[in-house]
C-alpha cells in the first residue's frame, strides 16, 4: 500500500501564521538603533558647530565695535576694572576683564550690588558709545548675560574673556568645556 506521508518538507512549505519572528524583530530594532545613534552624533556635531560660529560672529562684532570705539576716543576700552565694580572680587579675575568691557562699550555701569540690576550710570550719550552702538545691535540674541554681572557671552552660554595684548584686543572664549586652557578655548586672533 502505497500512501501519502506528510513529511516535514511539505508541512514547512505550508504558509505560516502572520507575524514576525523573534530575530527579525531584534534585527530591525538594532537597525534603528544604529541609524538615531547616527543621527544623534550628526545632530551634535551640527549644533557644536553652530555653537563655535556664533561665537566667532560674536567676537567679529565686538572686535569691530572696539576698533569703532578707538577711532572715537583714540584707545582701545580697558580691560582692568578701572574704579568702576566689575563684579564681586570672588567672580572678577586679572585678564578677564570682559564685565568692564561691556560697561565701556555699552555706558551702563552696574552697581556691586548683584541682587539687584539698576544702572548707576548711563552714559550712552558719551561719542564712544554712540559710535559703538550700531555695531553691538549686530550681536547674536544671547552675547549679553547680566548675572552675576553683565557681560559678553560666547556661544556656549559663558562669559568671554578680555584683555589688551599688545596693545592689540584679544577675546577668549573657554570653548565647549566652558573651562580655559583646556585646547579648545577660541581666541579672537584665530591663534
Amino acid at each position: 500500500m502505497t500512501g501519502f506521508r506528510t513529511t516535514r518538507q511539505a508541512s514547512s512549505l505550508r504558509p505560516r501564521a502572520g507575524g514576525f519572528t523573534l530575530i527579525e524583530l531584534l534585527a530591525v530594532i538594532a537597525i534603528l538603533a544604529i541609524l538615531v545613534g547616527l543621527v544623534v552624533g550628526v545632530g551634535r556635531e551640527l549644533q557644536g558647530k553652530a555653537h563655535r560660529s556664533e561665537t566667532l560672529m560674536t567676537m567679529q562684532v565686538l572686535v569691530s565695535a572696539m576698533d569703532a570705539y578707538k577711532d572715537t576716543c583714540s584707545e582701545y576700552p580697558p580691560d582692568h576694572d578701572t574704579g568702576w565694580t566689575a563684579a564681586p572680587v570672588d567672580q572678577y579675575h586679572a585678564g578677564d576683564g570682559i564685565g568692564v568691557l561691556w560697561m565701556y562699550l555699552t555706558g551702563k555701569h552696574y552697581s556691586a550690588d548683584t541682587s539687584t540690576s539698576t544702572v548707576n550710570c548711563d552714559l550712552s550719550a558719551q561719542s564712544c558709545v554712540q559710535a559703538v552702538k550700531t555695531k553691538l545691535d549686530k550681536l547674536p540674541a544671547g552675547a549679553t548675560v547680566l548675572l552675576p554681572t553683565p557681560a559678553f557671552s560666547d556661544g556656549y552660554g559663558t562669559p568671554m574673556r578680555y584683555q589688551l595684548l599688545g596693545g592689540k584686543p584679544l577675546l577668549l572664549s573657554a570653548g565647549p568645556d566652558a573651562t580655559f586652557g583646556t585646547g579648545d578655548d577660541i581666541r579672537s586672533d584665530n591663534r
